[in-house]
C-alpha cells in the first residue's frame, strides 16, 4: 500500500536530490580478495559487533562491540593502518555498574565537530536497569603520546522508557541536520512503547531531547534503523513492525506542535516483502532504496504526488538488518543474515539499463570463519568495502561455540 504526499512532486524530489548527493561520493567496488583485519575476544576489544563501521576521511574505521570490555558493557574501537597491517585500538569501555551506557547495537558516527556520537540498547539511569543511552567520545588531548589512548565519554542523554520517554535503541546511525541538530530513533518507550523519533538540540554546553514523533502501532512500531533527512528538514525512515502489516516506510515532517507522519508503504507478507529492520538510502534522482528482512529489496520514487513501490530483486536466503549502501555508479552493497549459505553473506546489485544483477561476493562459514552480519557495509575512497560478523572466530574467553565476531575487509 502507497501512500500519497500533498507536496508538489517537483519540490519533493527537488529536496530530496540535495542529501542524495552525498551517499554518491564513494566509488565503485567489485570484490576481489577477502580478509579478516581483527578477530574479537570479548575482552579489552570487546566482542558480537552487531554494528556497521564508520570510515572517516583519513581511512580511519570506527565500530562498536555489543559486549565485552573491562565493564563488560560492550566497547567503541579505532582501526588504524600501520605498515602493512591494521592497529585496533579501544578508545572506550562501557561501564554499565556505574550508570554508563550499555550494549551498543549502532555504528559510532562523526559528528559536524570531528567527535563520534552514538547509543546504546541498554544501560543509563533513564529507567530501571537502564533503557540505553546517546553518547558522545571526543579524541585525547595533544598530550597523549602513547599508542594507545581513551577518548573522553559524556552522556548525552539517558532514556527513561515508556511511558514518558524513548527506550531501547537498535541499529541506530544518529544523524544531523544543518544547525547541528541529532536525530534517531527507539525501538520502544513512548506513550505506548512502540518507540520514538527523537531529535536532541546543543544547548549551553549539553543537549535537550525531545519526542518528535511516538509510534502507536497503528502507525508503524519499532523503527530498528535511524532516519534520513532531506534539505527541507523532511525524515524517512522504516518501522519493522506495524498494526495489521508487516512493517511500512514512513515520513515525518515538521509542524506545530508535534511532526506529522506519511506512511509511504505498508508491506504486507508475499505481496511486497515483510519486516524492513534495515533503513534507507537514497540515489541522485532522490529514490530511495531499501531492504526487508524476508528479502525484498525496493526502490522508491516519486510521481505525479504519490510514493511508487517497485520491488527490484529478491535476495536469495532471505535480507538483512544493515541499510544499504550505494556507489558512485549507483550499485547497492549490503549484507545478508542468512543469504545463500544460510550463515551470511555479502553482495551487490549492480545496475545496468534499469536492471539489476546479484553478485555474491562473499558467504560466510561460521566452521572456516564467521557469519550472521547484523550491520552493514561501508566503502572507503578506494573501493574497499569493510563490515562486520556478530560470530566466527576466535572461540574461547566466554565467546560461545561459535565465536566472538570479527572484523572484515573486501579489496577490488
Amino acid at each position: 500500500m502507497l501512500g500519497t504526499n500533498p507536496q508538489t512532486a517537483t519540490a519533493k524530489v527537488a529536496s530530496i536530490l540535495l542529501f542524495a548527493m552525498a551517499v554518491m561520493l564513494t566509488p565503485s567496488a567489485q570484490a576481489q580478495t577477502f580478509t579478516v583485519l581483527h578477530n574479537f575476544t570479548n575482552g579489552g576489544d570487546g566482542g558480537t559487533p552487531t554494528a556497521g563501521v564508520t570510515v572517516d576521511g583519513s581511512g580511519n574505521i570506527y565500530g562498536t562491540a555489543s559486549t565485552g570490555g573491562a565493564g563488560n558493557g560492550g566497547t567503541v574501537w579505532q582501526l588504524k593502518r600501520s605498515g602493512n597491517g591494521w592497529i585496533l585500538d579501544t578508545i572506550y569501555a562501557f561501564e554499565p555498574s556505574t550508570g554508563d551506557g550499555k550494549t551498543p547495537l549502532g555504528r559510532a558516527v562523526v559528528g559536524p565537530d570531528g567527535t563520534l556520537f552514538g547509543t546504546t540498547y541498554a544501560g543509563g539511569t533513564g529507567c530501571y536497569g537502564g533503557c540505553g543511552t546517546v553518547y558522545n567520545l571526543r579524541p585525547p588531548g595533544s598530550f597523549c603520546h602513547t599508542t594507545s589512548c581513551p577518548w573522553t565519554e559524556t552522556i548525552l542523554h539517558n532514556f527513561g522508557g515508556y511511558p514518558d520517554d524513548g527506550g531501547e535503541p537498535f541499529y541506530v546511525d544518529p544523524i544531523f541536520d544543518a544547525s547541528g541538530n541529532m536525530y534517531g530513533t527507539t525501538c520502544g518507550g513512548g506513550g505506548v512503547n512502540y518507540g520514538t523519533v527523537f531529535e536532541m538540540k546543543p544547548s549551553n554546553g549539553g543537549w535537550i531531547e525531545s519526542e518528535i514523533y511516538v509510534f502507536d502501532g497503528g502507525d508503524g512500531e519499532c523503527p530498528e534503523s535511524g532516519p534520513i533527512m532531506d534539505q527541507a528538514g523532511n525524515l524517512y525512515g522504516t518501522a519493522i513492525q506495524g498494526f495489521g502489516n508487516q512493517g511500512e516506510v514512513y515520513e515525518i515532517s515538521p509542524a506545530e506542535p508535534y511532526w506529522s507522519q506519511n506512511i509511504l508503504v505498508r508491506f504486507e507478507e508475499g505481496e511486497n516483502g515483510n519486516a524492513p529492520a534495515a533503513g534507507l538510502v537514497a540515489d541522485r534522482s532522490g529514490n530511495f532504496y531499501g531492504m526487508t528482512l524476508s528479502g525484498a529489496v525496493f526502490e522508491l520514487s516519486f510521481s505525479g504526488g504519490v510514493w511508487n513501490y517497485n520491488q527490484i530483486y529478491d535476495l536469495p536466503g532471505g535480507g538483512g538488518y544493515g541499510t544499504l549502501v550505494m556507489d558512485a555508479a549507483g550499485n547497492l552493497y549490503g549484507t545478508q543474515y542468512g543469504g545463500p549459505s544460510g550463515e551470511g553473506a555479502v553482495f551487490e546489485l549492480a545496475r545496468n539499463n534499469g536492471n539489476w544483477t546479484y553478485i555474491n561476493l562473499h558467504n560466510f562459514d561460521l566452521v572456516d570463519g564467521g557469519g550472521w552480519p547484523y550491520g552493514g557495509v561501508a566503502l572507503d575512497a578506494d573501493g574497499n568495502l569493510y563490515g562486520t560478523t556478530s560470530q566466527g572466530g576466535f572461540r574461547a574467553n566466554g565467546c560461545g561455540y561459535w565465536g566472538c565476531g570479527y572484523l572484515w575487509e573486501i579489496t577490488p
